[in-house]
């Protein structure tokens, strides 16, 4: 017998076991992969999880402030010195 047929097994007689309740076939059905995948002893690999490396406090204190240009009305970039959304000033 396959996977897939030992696993269709498992979750029948889970199903059976809970009083047929219909609607949760994917529920039954992932049960009975992890039960299956114990009986079998087969460790389901883990997503890699990317390293955060977090800035040592001298690092952030020295990071140089960001320059600010002052846009005048007519500069790209400022769209005319109009109002670029409703409600703003």
């Amino acid at each position: 017998m396959n996977r897939e047929e030992e696993i269709k097994k498992i979750a029948y007689y889970l199903w059976k076991e809970e009083g047929c309740c219909n609607g949760h076939d994917l529920d039954y059905w992932l049960k009975a992969e992890i039960i299956w995948q114990e009986k079998n002893q087969i460790e389901v690999p883990k997503p890699a999880v990317a390293e955060i490396k977090v800035p040592q406090a001298e690092q952030i204190n020295n990071v140089p402030e960001p320059e600010t240009t002052e846009l005048k009305p007519g500069q790209p970039g400022n769209a005319g010195g109009k109002k670029s959304r409703p409600g703003m000033k």
